[in-house]
C-alpha cells in the first residue's frame, strides 16, 4: 500500500512537471493569460493538475497577467485597432476589469491621433469628406474598435 502511493506521489509530480513543460513551451512564444494557459492546458491535462502547475508558475513570476495585458495592449494599439476592442479582445482572454483599468484609458491622447492617422491612411487628407466617405471612414474606425469621440474628433 504505501509502495503505491510513493508510485501515485511520483506519477503526479510527473504529470505536473509536464504540465509544466507544456505551459513553459507556450510562454516561451509569447505572454499568456492565465485564463488562456488553463484553457490550452486543458486539452491535454486534467484540471487539478493544471491549477498547481500554473499557480507555481505565477508565484515564480514566469506567468502574469499584468505583463500579458501590458504587452497586448502595447502591441495591439501598435496595429491600429482601438480601446473598444482590445477590451473586448482581452476580456476573451480571461484579463479581469482592473487590469484592464489600469492598462487601457480611452481617454488617452494617443487614440485620437491613431483615428486621425488611419483616417488619412484610409482616404487620404482630403480636407472636405463627402457624407459617403464620412460614413465609409465612420465604419471603419469603427470596426477597428474606435469609440465615437475618436471618430467624431478626427472627422471634425
Amino acid at each position: 500500500m504505501q509502495e503505491f502511493s510513493e508510485q501515485a506521489l511520483a506519477e503526479q509530480g510527473l504529470a505536473e512537471q509536464d504540465v509544466r513543460r507544456a505551459a513553459m513551451d507556450l510562454l516561451a512564444r509569447r505572454e499568456h493569460s492565465y485564463a488562456e494557459l488553463s484553457y490550452k492546458l486543458r486539452k491535454r491535462f486534467p484540471p487539478e493538475r493544471i491549477e498547481n502547475a500554473l499557480q507555481r508558475l505565477v508565484d515564480e513570476g514566469l506567468q502574469s497577467d499584468e505583463r500579458f495585458t501590458e504587452a497586448y495592449v502595447y502591441s495591439r494599439s501598435n496595429k491600429g485597432y482601438g480601446p473598444a476592442r482590445i477590451r473586448n479582445e482581452l476580456i476573451q482572454k480571461g484579463v479581469s476589469q482592473n487590469l484592464l483599468a489600469n492598462y487601457l484609458f480611452d481617454d488617452d491622447e494617443k487614440w485620437f491621433s491613431e483615428a486621425s492617422r488611419l483616417k488619412d491612411k484610409k482616404i487620404g487628407e482630403q480636407k472636405k469628406l463627402s457624407p459617403k466617405d464620412r460614413m465609409k471612414v465612420y465604419r471603419f474606425l469603427a470596426q477597428r474598435g474606435f469609440l465615437s469621440s475618436h471618430i467624431n474628433a478626427c472627422l471634425g
